[in-house]
């Protein structure tokens, strides 16, 4: 096993560990596109109030690296798209309960890559979209069954029915809608709806500039009609809020985005009651971003709060909706820079920071956050023993430790100890053989630690807590 997939591994032993009294608790889970113990992103999960934050890195050589969308839930599994990683993608599942992943299909220059925005379930079947790839290299638009593994490309893009889609699909009257953010006949994008049953693609609104340009994001229903946003074109070219009537054929300009209000929106919309809620990358009162509010019976747009450096800055996804407060993200900005997450009550405008994010973290998070519930009946208590491996389970003593521990294996080998922050982050690494080792206190200050034990073989990891006396 290479030494940074059993680094992955060990790290998420620690998150489960530490996390083991969240069962029935629910959390909320991110991805982000940078960073992480392996620079190719991270996993990761924290609870509504910013608490039980825990990290899992993605690696290149297992699940995938620099994911550009969010997870989502089907059967109690999450799953998610990379866009490298596997070749030149994956698209991986997660159970939350167990701290496992699966890779179920790896992209390629046929099936598509460079895989943005989120996957969608419809009739026990995943679809999503690739902006590369497939018989033009324009991109392409596919299914995977996740109980046979078997995936099939339906749609190839091809310039005049649009290319490189950038978001997510949506399920309305049992078809499929989507936005290309290029192609069509004035090359500013496309929406178009494609019909599972029979496999046609139709080509059902053309962007224009006037109407929009360049759409990143993906589509939302409410009463019968479509709504989403492009990132440029409109009165001012810094993008449109658009509705779309699948009835009528119509659509229609709802709101200019003109800096004041915001400019270049990249994600989705979301609906609570009579509003729609958005964010954009730019614009606003620090020219940072918007958070923003549509109201749908009065057709008035309204600004919310205005990104800063401190409470973010440049949103490029969405906002989730939860009892009744939203939660969002910053690809950017923060004490570190590396993006925040938040909470938002929409009643008060109330905004609350949940956490900065950090390099070690993860940096850059896409998409939105997911809502997830973790299992009563098996918890994350009981996947550390079944993750444990009983093989090589130590004795250590004294712990808490005042001067030095020991640690006495069962029997003969060659090993590594790993000694860690609760962070995940690495203090120290030794390598011994024989039996027993006596790890001594030098640089370790008093406070709790990880001690991950492995041995020649990479084969059998054990993980366990460690306290140093005051």
């Amino acid at each position: 096993m290479h030494l940074k997939n059993v680094l992955t591994f060990i790290l998420f032993l620690i998150l489960l560990y530490s996390s083991s009294n969240l069962k029935g608790q629910t959390l909320l889970f991110v991805l982000t596109n940078n960073s992480g113990a392996f620079g190719a992103g991270t996993i990761i999960g924290l609870d509504t109030n910013g608490n039980n934050f825990s990290v899992k890195p993605l690696s290149p050589n297992v699940n995938g690296y620099n994911p550009d969308g969010s997870f989502i839930l089907y059967k109690d599994l999450l799953y998610a798209m990379t866009s490298g990683g596997g070749g030149t993608g994956t698209l991986f599942c997660f159970n939350p309960n167990s701290g496992k992943d699966s890779v179920l299909m790896n992209f390629n220059n046929y099936n598509g890559y460079n895989a943005s925005g989120n996957l969608i379930e419809y009739n026990n079947n995943l679809y999503g979209m690739t902006q590369n790839g497939g018989e033009h290299n324009s991109g392409v638009l596919f299914c995977l069954n996740p109980c046979t593994g078997e995936d099939r490309v339906l749609l190839n893009f091809n310039d005049s029915n649009g290319f490189q889609p950038m978001g997510s699909l949506l399920v309305y009257n049992n078809l499929l809608y989507g936005m290309c953010s290029g192609g069509g006949s004035y090359y500013r994008g496309i929406l178009f709806s494609y019909n599972p049953v029979t496999g046609r693609e139709k080509t059902v609104l053309t962007f224009n500039s006037n109407n929009g340009a360049s759409p990143f994001g993906s589509l939302t229903v409410c009463n019968g009609l479509l709504y989403g946003m492009t990132s440029s074109g409109g009165k001012n070219n810094m993008g449109v809020l658009f509705s779309y009537n699948p009835l009528s054929n119509k659509d229609s300009v709802l709101v200019n985005f003109d800096r004041i209000n915001g400019s270049s929106p990249y994600g989705d919309l979301t609906v609570m009651g009579p509003f729609l809620f958005g964010m954009t990358e730019t614009g606003g009162r620090n020219d940072l971003g918007t958070l923003f509010r549509f109201n749908l019976q009065t057709g008035k747009d309204s600004v919310m709060m205005s990104f800063d450096s401190v409470k973010g800055i440049y949103p490029d996804g969405d906002l989730t909706l939860y009892n009744g407060s939203l939660y969002g993200m910053t690809s950017s900005g923060g004490c570190f820079n590396d993006g925040v997450v938040f909470k938002f009550n929409p009643s008060t405008a109330a905004f609350v920071k949940l956490k900065d994010l950090s390099p070690e973290d993860g940096s850059n998070p896409v998409g939105n956050l997911t809502v997830y519930t973790l299992s009563k009946s098996t918890g994350l208590a009981a996947s550390i023993h079944s993750e444990s491996s009983d093989s090589i389970k130590p004795l250590m003593y004294p712990n808490p430790m005042q001067n030095y521990t020991t640690i006495k294996l069962p029997e003969d080998g060659a090993y590594t100890i790993s000694v860690l922050y609760l962070s995940g982050r690495l203090l120290k690494e030794v390598h011994f053989k024989g039996s027993s080792y006596q790890l001594n206190k030098n640089e370790m200050i008093p406070g709790s630690y990880f001690i991950s034990i492995r041995d020649v073989n990479e084969k059998n990891v054990y993980v366990n807590k460690l306290v140093i006396e005051y």
